[in-house]
């Protein structure tokens, strides 16, 4: 019976440290392509609060990792550790519901910056035109 709950000890780590890996992965996959300002503007504690504690979480999962015995069955410690990456899940969901937010602000900073590129080249074609004719004019 005590090798059967050492695997299924040992299992559960493995599952925990699978599904650790892959949120992490999902998160960073998420918002790859997004700008800072758009992730600023639609998630304002990401920098500030979120990727730190998720860099913290990291570290500390890695300790619980180095400090598994599974000798020795400490259900108290897994549980902290379920603990720990379920932070990271909760932080995954809140970023899975802003995705829409983030594409609709991407889509229109887009637009404004091509906005101000046609305004801008717009611009210079007249003031263009206008040093053209004032040196036709002056020219006669």
């Amino acid at each position: 019976m005590d090798k059967s709950f050492g695997h299924v000890y040992r299992a559960g780590y493995d599952t925990v440290d699978f599904l650790s890996l892959t949120i992490k992965g999902i998160i960073a996959s998420d918002l790859k392509g997004y700008s800072v300002e758009a992730i600023k503007t639609i998630l304002p504690e990401y920098y500030s609060t979120i990727k730190p504690d998720i860099t913290t979480l990291n570290e500390e999962i890695t300790q619980f990792r180095k400090n598994k015995d599974v000798a020795h069955v400490q259900s108290n410690h897994l549980i902290q550790y379920i603990k720990k990456v379920k932070r990271i899940v909760e932080y995954h969901k809140k970023i899975s519901k802003a995705i829409p937010q983030l594409n609709e602000l991407e889509t229109k900073l887009s637009n404004d910056k091509r906005n101000k590129e046609i305004y801008d080249w717009g611009k210079r074609i007249v003031i263009g035109i206008i040093i053209f004719l004032f040196g036709i004019w002056v020219g006669k």
